[in-house]
């Protein structure tokens, strides 16, 4: 390893402990896997979870909505399955100009990072076929002051906004309510009560709920 990749590693390293810190919402574009329901369906409880369906281009929509814009969230962008990706990009781009001390360059070095960081991950889960919407873990007093973030464990979390309509005219021109166009129950749910609570959830705003359906998969 050259001394200015050793450097740009250092500063890779630096940046996941001490500077990127990001909220993430991962989706996958398996519908129905055995794998991901058994990996996050609530396998303690013999998978009483539900699978929340997208469309996604409402999801692009809602992610350049003013409110998610304004808390930085990204659009939706598909993982790196790739864990020397990033180290090789930083070397292409920026080896030399890091080692000199470039204050212009350390911050280019710091925006590309701080929007391909939280896009990676093992190459072991590339399985997994996953998206991610992602903002920066700081939160603004403005985010605070516009009800944008609620309090977890003492730290504050940004909400991403899904309205039941289209968030820039009102319009109801989204092709699904919330962007969600079927909501799958797992194999252990409650089917009626998932049922009822969408029906609820949906009907106070006047929206039909989306398709309901129950996953086949026999969970063994």
């Amino acid at each position: 390893m050259t001394p200015n990749a050793a450097k740009n590693m250092d500063l890779v390293t630096w940046f996941k402990d001490k500077r990127i810190g990001a909220q993430i919402i991962c989706f996958s574009e398996l519908e129905n896997d055995l794998s991901m329901w058994r990996g996050y369906g609530n396998v303690g409880n013999k998978n009483d979870g539900v699978a929340i369906g997208f469309n996604f281009e409402d999801l692009r929509t809602l992610a350049g909505s003013s409110d998610n814009q304004l808390s930085g969230f990204s659009e939706p962008q598909e993982c790196i399955y790739n864990e020397n990706a990033i180290q090789t990009q930083l070397d292409k781009e920026f080896l030399g100009h890091l080692e000199s001390d470039n204050a212009l360059a350390l911050l280019r070095a710091e925006s590309f990072l701080k929007k391909s960081m939280p896009l990676e991950k093992s190459h072991h889960f590339e399985c997994e076929k996953e998206w991610r919407i992602f903002c920066p873990n700081s939160v603004s007093s403005i985010d605070v002051g516009r009800g944008l973030v609620t309090e977890v464990g003492g730290t504050y979390r940004k909400h991403f906004r899904l309205p039941y309509v289209h968030p820039n005219d009102g319009s109801g021109t989204m092709a699904d309510p919330m962007g969600i166009s079927e909501i799958m129950a797992g194999p252990n749910t409650n089917f009626e009560k998932l049922e009822v609570f969408c029906s609820t959830a949906f009907g106070i705003n006047g929206c039909d709920y989306p398709t309901i359906s129950k996953s086949k998969i026999p969970f063994v």
